[in-house]
């Protein structure tokens, strides 16, 4: 594989990206179990305040999908629903903040975060800047 030479020098980029469908998530969200496992307190009181509960939710559960993917991870790894928790930057903006095995699997680096919905569905795009650390370093 040739690298392209603009790049050379550049540190590595990692980029996940999820869409979920808001009614998936709607339907999901009728059990508590499944807002537990994966939804912090932060995020279930931001989307009890929201004009739409299930489209919040929708966007919160892509940024952290779109997240593991640019770990690397996807749900395994030990990484958690709720070691990837997304914030609000102003009333349109979503970051996200790493915890635990999310964040040392970042190595360091903080998630850059775009999401974007309509009634249907929700999408987020993930960018993490830098080397992934070896596995087992500590």
């Amino acid at each position: 594989m040739r690298r392209c030479p603009a790049l050379k020098g550049a540190a590595p980029i990692r980029l996940g990206i999820d869409i979920v469908a808001v009614g998936r998530i709607r339907r999901l969200a009728r059990e508590r179990a499944f807002l537990d496992r994966v939804f912090t307190d932060v995020e279930m009181e931001r989307a009890g305040t929201a004009a739409d509960r299930a489209v919040c939710l929708s966007r919160a559960f892509a940024v952290k999908e779109a997240c593991m993917k640019a770990l690397g991870t996807g749900w395994a790894d030990g990484v958690g629903w709720k070691e990837i928790e997304t914030t609000a930057d102003g009333p349109a903006a979503t970051c996200a903040q790493l915890h635990g095995r999310a964040k040392e699997l970042a190595g360091g680096a903080e998630p850059l975060v775009s999401a974007a919905n309509t009634d249907e569905l929700a999408a987020a795009m993930a960018v993490l800047v830098g080397r992934r650390p070896q596995r087992g370093a500590p």
